[in-house]
């Protein structure tokens, strides 16, 4: 057993092969499970390549690594399963970097998004609020939906 699988033991994270029984793994409508998943199964990693590389959640999973266009990916790939919840991938940046996250919006109306955690919004809370506040070094956005 490696050092990283057996940190990962302990804290309770199941390994799943694949999209599917992660999906099958998580709760329906369990945000901080699903965040907490992502974050202690998928290791941060740059693209090696200059331009990124959207890699497909199989093959994120499978690798154990990404950056934040995979794991967002991850959370859009389980959140879309859920009866009456919303999920996009949301893209920001300015003229010197890039950042992408995954976007909920749960059935009582209430937004959110992931990165590293589950952070929930009222629902009267704009998109825009929620930008402002979260990623204020952001100067444009680019929806990105299933």
């Amino acid at each position: 057993m490696f050092i990283g699988d057996f940190f990962r033991w302990i804290s309770g994270t199941k390994k799943c092969k694949d999209i599917q029984e992660l999906i099958r793994y998580i709760s329906v409508g369990d945000i901080d499970h699903l965040a907490h998943w992502i974050m202690q199964r998928i290791v941060y990693t740059k693209d090696i390549r200059p331009e990124d590389e959207w890699k497909d959640s199989n093959r994120t999973i499978k690798d154990g690594f990404g950056d934040c266009e995979d794991t967002a990916r991850i959370g859009l790939d389980v959140i879309s399963t859920w009866p009456r919840w919303r999920a996009d991938i949301l893209c920001l940046y300015n003229d010197v970097k890039g950042h992408a996250v995954c976007t909920f919006e749960r059935p009582d109306g209430k937004k959110g998004i992931i990165e590293g955690k589950a952070r929930i919004y009222d629902k009267e809370t704009t998109w825009e609020e929620i930008t402002e506040k979260v990623f204020p070094w952001a100067t444009r956005q680019l929806w990105r939906s299933k």
